[in-house]
């Protein structure tokens, strides 16, 4: 780590994005001073590390997509994001999707989820955390 003499932000150095949280405490007192407490502190914590993985099939008219999430405690939400062919965007889907208690024998924070959409279009699907930091690979299910 190592100080600015420009700007007086705190860089680090070899860290890849999104790999660390950071938290900067300001200066109390005169700016600068050696006498201001706490100097120039920084609390720095990993970031969570959740995998969302998804598998996809049809049913006749009904799309399925069975998901598990490593690193979220059950009851928590991802949400589904859509997108059409045509269409440059994804969308939200319409409802969160609550995540499922371990099945037994499984690690705590393993869990579950299952989603259904009514659709004969072809549809590509992935699923995201509530805040958007985190999301699966996505799937492609054919046309009914």
């Amino acid at each position: 780590m190592y100080r600015s003499m420009t700007t007086g932000r705190r860089m680090l150095a070899g860290v890849a994005a999104g790999a660390l949280g950071l938290t900067m405490i300001p200066l109390v007192g005169a700016a600068a001073s050696s006498a201001a407490t706490p100097a120039d502190s920084a609390v720095i914590s990993p970031a969570e590390d959740i995998t969302i993985v998804i598998s996809g099939s049809r049913d006749g008219r009904e799309v399925k997509v069975e998901g598990g999430v490593s690193g979220m405690e059950a009851y928590a939400q991802v949400r589904p994001m859509i997108k059409f062919p045509g269409e440059t965007v994804y969308t939200t889907g319409r409802d969160y999707v609550d995540l499922l208690p371990p099945p037994d024998g499984a690690a705590a924070g393993d869990t579950q989820f299952n989603w259904k959409r009514k659709t004969n279009k072809k549809i590509y699907v992935y699923f995201r955390t509530i805040n958007g930091e985190f999301q699966s690979k996505r799937v492609i299910i054919a046309a009914r």
